[in-house]
């Protein structure tokens, strides 16, 4: 009894964790695969290493995590590193905007 209360607390913070993880974001991703051991995601000249997010099906992908940018246009290019080297580029140009302001509010009833 003592042991299934104590998997059941540990798999309680494990999903907590998870939930507060995938509550952060936006993330830049790439398609899974099968031999990256690290990415090299470089924005507007800065370069971070960032290890590889290991999936279920025994992939893994780039998720990185784009919610501390400034606001404005973006240029992200990222490689993927394993042992034997690091591969080509791959870029992607992207704008972190706010909403609009909200037009016409008013009140109705």
């Amino acid at each position: 009894m003592k042991n299934a209360i104590i998997i059941l607390l540990v798999g309680t913070i494990m999903l907590m964790l998870v939930s507060i993880r995938a509550a952060d974001g936006p993330w830049l991703v790439c398609d899974p695969v099968t031999d990256a051991t690290h990415y090299e995601v470089t924005i507007n000249g800065q370069v971070e290493t960032v290890p590889a997010f290991g999936r279920l099906d025994g992939t893994v992908m780039l998720k990185y995590n784009l919610g501390d940018l400034e606001d404005g246009p973006h240029i992200a290019s990222v490689k993927a590193i394993n042992l034997w080297g690091m591969s080509g580029a791959a870029t992607k140009d992207f704008i972190k905007a706010l909403p609009g302001v909200p037009v016409n509010v008013r009140t109705e009833g």
